[in-house]
């Protein structure tokens, strides 16, 4: 408790009883510090801030520093924060400008997470929770309650209504209505009523219900100061239908809208969703084609469709990625399958799946093919120290050849595949081959029935 040695007080601070400023910490003139708050290390307070009660900044804040504003002319503005408030590590909260109020307000209750800026001119409400790495442009408002995720962008002049909930990662450049969960960026925006939020804090039945029954209403395609007049009419006596239309009507940069669900080539929007239970995938709506590749197979007459899922066509196409892995399987790595012993080197250390590479498959197919070319045209294997063999291009099928004429080129093409590693597993799985008699260029393969 109490003032730190290396802390710098200006004489002209007011602090309040049970104060702790931690070590080189600096606290400008005017500045006003609630009872019982907590200043860390290494905190900057600059000029005309007050403070409330019971707060805690944590290090490397900046409070009230000048705004960042090309027409401030160094004017006295001021920052307002409440009580019980949170400042975390590296936040930066700046006054305000004289053309936009002259103060910068932070409510009571608030948490401001770590790396968080709040610009000049910005109203905070209570019990908000800014998470880390959002940014407030000047002049913006936050709601009662309201959350705004981390790295979430918030455009000059836009508001967030009360109990509104922002996405992570969104950018905003419209005003959040209240009771409303949105995120995306820009005009990509989605909105969906905060029912999951309502709940928690003990909204009754009736209001959540009043809530929807507005917004249902609002969020369709008719012209909007036709629609707030319905809701008014439909909603007299709903407080939260109230807050709703006026937060609408007092709106100067445009509200975020649920515009439905995305047209379809040759189709018009679709409405919001109603009060009443969309259909299932499997049984859509009569005129509306499924959204689904599998919803449109299930509705699709009987004597058109194929017996089972997927249709034949797909399991063709599935057989044959089966049988023709890729350019990348079709090379593997010596080391990869390089193990203490040649009946584990085969089991447990390739990186494909079992299906895709199996002794006797069309993949297993080069000792053949090397075994059926004339001895002039092939070269005979070196065996590596890693118990690998080492062939080069003259002894493996050509293009015009063999199970692999679509994926190897020649050596005329100008590939770069000079060579390739084959491990003696992949062709000898049992070991039959005996060393090759002085002259050879194979080993001897055991006949069929010995």
């Amino acid at each position: 408790m109490g003032i730190h040695p290396t802390a710098i007080v200006d004489p002209s601070a007011e602090i309040g009883s049970g104060v702790s400023v931690g070590p080189f910490s600096i606290v400008g003139p005017r500045v006003v510090i609630g009872d019982g708050t907590e200043v860390m290390g290494h905190v900057f307070i600059d000029k005309d801030t007050s403070i409330g009660r019971e707060c805690r900044v944590f290090p490397f804040a900046s409070l009230g520093a000048d705004p960042q504003d090309m027409k401030y002319a160094g004017e006295r503005t001021r920052l307002s924060i409440g009580d019980r408030v949170i400042v975390r590590e590296s936040v930066t909260i700046h006054r305000g400008t004289e053309h936009g109020g002259g103060e910068t307000r932070i409510g009571n209750g608030v948490l401001v997470m770590a790396t968080v800026h709040v610009a000049h001119d910005c109203k905070v409400a209570d019990d908000v929770i800014l998470s880390s790495y959002a940014v407030l442009a000047g002049h913006v408002s936050v709601g009662f309650q309201a959350i705004v995720s981390g790295s979430t962008a918030i455009h000059q002049f836009v508001r967030v209504g009360d109990h509104a909930f922002v996405g992570g990662m969104s950018g905003l450049v419209k005003d959040v209505p209240p009771f409303m969960i949105v995120a995306g960026f820009r005009d990509t925006v989605s909105v969906t009523p905060n029912i999951v939020g309502l709940r928690r804090r003990n909204f009754s039945g009736e209001a959540r219900a009043a809530i929807i029954g507005v917004y249902k209403l609002i969020h369709n395609h008719r012209p909007l100061a036709g629609v707030l007049d319905e809701a008014e009419r439909g909603f007299p006596d709903s407080e939260e239908a109230k807050a709703i239309i006026a937060f609408y009507r007092s709106s100067e940069r445009g509200v975020y809208r649920w515009a439905g669900l995305p047209a379809r080539p040759g189709e018009a929007a679709r409405p919001p969703a109603t009060a009443a239970p969309q259909p299932s995938a499997a049984a859509p709506q009569a005129g509306t084609p499924p959204r689904t590749r599998a919803a449109r197979w299930a509705s699709s007459p009987a004597t058109s469709r194929s017996p089972s899922w997927p249709p034949a066509r797909s399991r063709r196409r599935a057989a044959s990625w089966r049988s023709r892995p890729s350019r990348a399987r079709r090379r593997p790595s010596s080391g990869t399958l390089r193990t203490a012993t040649p009946s584990s080197r085969w089991a447990s250390s390739r990186p494909w799946p079992a299906s895709s590479w199996t002794p006797g498959s069309r993949t297993c197919a080069w000792p053949a093919a090397w075994a059926a070319r004339p001895s002039s045209a092939t070269t005979a294997p070196t065996r590596r120290p890693s118990g690998s063999w080492k062939v080069s291009r003259a002894s493996r099928p050509t293009p015009s050849s063999g199970p692999w004429r679509a994926g190897w080129r020649s050596e005329a093409s100008g590939s770069s595949r000079s060579r390739t590693s084959c491990p003696r597993s992949w062709w000898d799985p049992a070991g039959w081959a005996r060393p090759s008699p002085p002259g050879s260029s194979w080993p001897i393969l055991p006949s069929r029935s010995g």
